[in-house]
C-alpha cells in the first residue's frame, strides 16, 4: 500500500508510483436533477441526509481518507461541524476553525481560503482544508447552524477508499502534522522530502545539467539527452524579462525511451500552469509554478531508457538568453510500479450545447496529479440565466466538473462550480488573482467584448485520482448542460502506463434468466421487474431500461475470474432513489466487509458503485460465489447488473488466455 495521510504529504518523491489498490471519489452539495442549484439551503435538500444532529456531507464504510473539504456560503460565526471516526465523535467545533489556520490541528498553509487570505467572509471566498483524516471502518461528517437567511451553502469533500483488508491508523486529532506543514510553507522550494532532511539515509546523486541558449524562430534547442534508468526531480527554466507574455508561443517537449511523439508537448505558459492569458499573474504551487526567479517543475519523472527534454520556439522572434537547469538521479526500482509522467494539452472551440471542456481522456493505467484551465467566452444570451453575475460575462463559471473512471458510467467526482473545483468561491471572489500550494487564479478580466477570460489551476498531491482501465475528465461551460459558448486551452498533469490493469471478466444481468442461470444466481423473496431511468452525469437525458431485482434478505451469484488476478472489483448497478443502501458482502462464505451507497437521487435512478474484493479471497481462484447480504436501507436492496473486474498489479499476465462466462452481451 502506497503511504496514505499525513505520509502522502511528505512522500512527495513516490507520487509515480502506481495506486491500483485505491479509488478515489467524491461528495458535494451538486444539484441531484442535473441544473445548477448545487447547494444546501432551506428549500434545496443536497445533503445525504438529515437528522437530530444536522445535515449529512459524508457518510462511508471502510477504510479510507478524507483530503479535502472546501465549502462556502455559511454562517461563519455560527455553523458547527461533527466528525464521527469509526461510530466515534472525535471532533465538534465552529467550522470555520478548519479553515482559520490557527485552531489545532487545522494549521494553515494546510488550510485557508481564497481568493482573499484569512478570510471570515463565505460570501466572498471559498474555504480549504487539506488535512487529512484517515478512518479504519467509517467516517461521517455533520454541520449544524450552517444556514444563512435566505443563503446558499456549497461543499465538496475529496477522498479515497481502499480494500477492506487494508490497515489505517484512523484520525484522532493529535497527529504531528509538523512534516507536512514544512512541506506546504516552501511552496517554490523542491517538496522532496529527502532534500529536506525528512528522510534517515544519504541523499541520492543528483547529477545537474544546466546552461544558457537562444532557439531561433522555428527551432529547437535540446536540454537533456540522456540514458536511463533514471528520473528527472527538477525542470527549471528562466526567460528574459519582458517575455512572460510570448510564452504561450515557446513549447516543452519530453520524451521517455525513444517514443516518436512526446509524453510532454505544451506550451510552456500551460506547463508551468500560468496559463494562455497575457498579463497573468504567477502560479507558486508545491510542484509547478514561478518562484520570482525561476519557473520550475519539481513532479518526479522516472525513465526506463532513456529521457529527452527540447524547448521549441513558434514565435516568429530569436529568444535569447534562455536558462535553464534540470536535476536527475538513478533510478533503480521496478517500473511495473511507476507510471510516466505525461500532459494532454488541448485547445477547444465549444458551442452551445456541445461536449464539456475535456481535461484528460485516456486508457491504461495511472492518476491523475493535476489540471490548467484558460477558458474565454464568446457567447451569452443576455438574461438568459438566473445564475450569472458579473454582467453575465462569466456564466461559463456555472459549469461543474465531473471525473470518470475504469467504464463507471457515474462520475466519481462531481462538483459545483468552476471556481469551487479550484477551491475559491463566488467567481473568483468577484475577480480576484491568487496563489496557494496546490491551486489558484492567474487570470480574471474580461475583454472588449465585454465576455470573461479566466485562467486557473488545481494540483491533486495527496488526492490523485487513479484509474485502472480508463479516464475522462471534464468540466461543463455554462449553468445548464454546456449552454455557454467559450475557447478553452486545457492541460493535464497525469502518471501513465498503457497496460490496463483493470480487466472485466465476467458480467451478471440480473433479471435476464439465462444470465442469472449461467451464474447460478439466487435471492430471497422481494420485487423483480424493469425499470426505465437516466444516470446521473453528461448522460443525464439517455433513458436506460433494465431488469433488477430488490430483497431484504440476501442473494448469491457464481462469477468466473482469472486464476492470476490480484483482487476484484465487484460493480454493481442500481436503482438510487432507494437511499442508504447497505450490506455485507462475503465470497465464499467469507466476510469481506460493508458496501454502503449513502444518500439517494430521486431524478436520475440510475447509478454505479464499486466494492473492491481483496485478493486474499480470490487470488488463484477460478470461481468464487459473491453473497450480498442487506443490513438496511429506506426501502430494500435492489441489483440490476453486476459487472467483475479482474484487477492486476503488473502487466506479466496481460494476454494470458482467459474465457469469462459467454453472456457477456445480452
Amino acid at each position: 500500500m502506497e503511504p496514505y495521510g499525513l505520509s502522502a504529504i511528505t512522500a512527495f518523491e513516490r507520487l509515480a508510483y502506481l495506486k491500483t489498490n485505491t479509488v478515489a471519489g467524491g461528495q458535494s452539495s451538486y444539484a441531484r436533477n442535473g441544473l445548477n442549484f448545487d447547494w444546501i439551503s432551506s428549500n434545496q435538500a443536497s445533503a445525504l441526509g438529515h437528522d437530530g444532529e444536522g445535515d449529512t456531507l459524508l457518510a462511508m464504510e471502510g477504510p479510507g481518507v478524507v483530503y479535502r473539504i472546501w465549502c462556502t456560503g455559511f454562517q461563519y460565526s455560527a455553523a458547527i461541524i461533527k466528525i464521527w471516526i469509526d461510530g466515534n465523535l472525535v471532533w465538534q467545533g465552529a467550522l470555520s476553525g478548519l479553515f482559520a489556520g490557527d485552531v489545532s490541528p487545522f494549521f494553515a498553509p494546510l488550510v485557508g481560503s481564497c481568493p482573499n487570505a484569512n478570510s471570515q467572509d463565505p460570501n466572498q471566498d471559498g474555504f480549504y482544508c487539506y488535512l487529512p483524516i484517515p478512518f479504519q471502518s467509517s467516517i461521517k461528517i455533520v454541520v449544524a447552524d450552517f444556514l444563512q437567511t435566505n443563503g446558499n451553502f456549497y461543499y465538496n469533500i475529496g477522498y479515497h477508499r481502499f480494500d477492506p483488508q487494508e490497515r489505517l491508523s484512523s484520525w484522532t486529532g493529535h497527529e504531528d502534522t509538523s512534516a507536512a506543514l514544512a512541506i506546504w510553507s516552501r511552496a517554490g522550494a523542491d517538496p522532496n522530502p529527502k532534500s529536506l532532511g525528512h528522510v534517515p539515509g544519504d541523499p541520492p546523486n543528483i547529477h545537474n545539467v544546466s546552461g544558457t541558449i537562444d532557439i531561433m524562430p522555428g527551432h529547437s534547442s535540446i536540454l537533456l539527452d540522456v540514458d536511463g534508468p533514471g528520473s528527472i526531480s527538477a525542470i527549471k527554466l528562466r526567460f528574459p524579462d519582458g517575455l512572460s507574455g510570448q510564452l504561450d508561443k515557446v513549447w516543452l517537449h519530453i520524451s521517455w525511451d525513444g517514443e516518436p511523439t512526446p509524453s510532454v508537448d505544451a506550451p510552456i505558459s500551460m506547463f508551468f500552469a500560468l496559463g494562455q492569458m497575457r498579463n497573468m499573474s504567477a502560479s507558486r504551487t508545491l510542484a509547478v509554478g514561478f518562484d520570482g526567479n525561476w519557473l520550475y517543475c519539481y513532479f518526479p519523472m522516472p525513465f526506463r531508457q532513456h529521457a529527452k527534454i527540447a524547448v521549441n520556439n513558434e514565435s516568429i522572434f530569436k529568444i535569447e538568453e534562455v536558462s535553464y537547469g534540470i536535476n536527475y538521479s538513478g533510478f533503480d526500482d521496478d517500473f511495473l510500479k511507476v507510471g510516466y509522467f505525461k500532459t494532454e494539452f488541448s485547445q477547444q472551440f465549444l458551442e452551445t450545447n456541445g461536449p464539456s471542456i475535456s481535461f484528460l481522456h485516456t486508457e491504461g493505467t495511472g492518476h491523475l496529479v493535476g489540471v490548467v484551465e484558460s477558458v474565454q467566452q464568446l457567447y451569452y444570451e443576455v438574461g438568459q440565466h438566473l445564475f450569472c453575475s458579473q454582467g453575465n460575462g462569466f456564466c461559463m463559471l456555472e459549469g461543474d466538473e465531473k471525473i470518470y473512471v475504469d467504464d463507471c458510467k457515474t462520475p466519481i467526482i462531481q462538483g459545483t462550480g468552476t471556481e469551487d473545483f479550484f477551491n475559491s468561491a463566488w467567481y473568483f471572489g468577484n475577480g480576484k488573482q491568487f496563489s496557494r500550494e496546490v491551486h489558484g487564479c492567474t487570470f480574471f478580466g474580461v475583454g472588449d467584448d465585454h465576455q470573461g477570460r479566466v485562467s486557473a489551476h488545481r494540483l491533486f498531491l495527496p488526492d490523485t485520482i487513479p484509474f485502472r482501465k480508463n479516464i475522462r475528465a471534464v468540466i461543463e461551460h455554462g449553468p445548464n448542460r454546456n449552454d455557454v459558448e467559450v475557447l478553452a486551452w486545457t492541460l493535464a498533469y497525469y502518471y501513465h502506463q498503457s497496460t490496463p490493469r483493470a480487466i472485466l471478466c465476467d458480467t451478471l444481468f440480473v433479471g435476464d434468466r439465462i444470465s442469472e442461470a449461467a451464474h447460478q444466481y439466487v435471492a430471497g423473496p422481494g420485487w423483480h421487474g424493469s425499470r426505465t431511468y437516466t444516470f446521473e452525469g453528461d448522460e443525464d437525458r439517455v433513458q436506460i431500461t433494465r431488469s433488477g431485482r430488490a430483497h431484504q434478505s440476501q442473494s448469491s451469484f457464481v462469477v468466473t475470474i482469472p486464476p492470476y488476478n490480484q483482487g476484484l472489483i465487484l460493480r454493481r448497478m442500481f436503482d438510487y432513489s432507494i437511499g442508504d443502501q447497505k450490506a455485507r458482502v462475503m465470497v465464499d462464505d467469507e466476510p469481506v466487509g460493508i458496501w454502503f451507497t449513502a444518500g439517494s437521487n430521486p431524478f436520475h435512478q440510475w447509478r454505479e458503485d464499486d466494492f473492491l474484493i481483496p485478493k486474499v479471497f480470490t487470488h488463484g481462484k477460478t470461481q468464487v460465489t459473491v453473497t450480498i447480504q442487506f443490513i438496511s436501507s429506506t426501502l430494500d436492496w435492489n441489483e440490476f447488473q453486476y459487472s467483475v473486474y479482474s484487477r492486476h498489479e503488473t502487466d506479466t499476465v496481460i494476454g494470458t488466455p482467459f474465457t469469462p462466462i459467454a453472456d457477456q452481451q445480452i
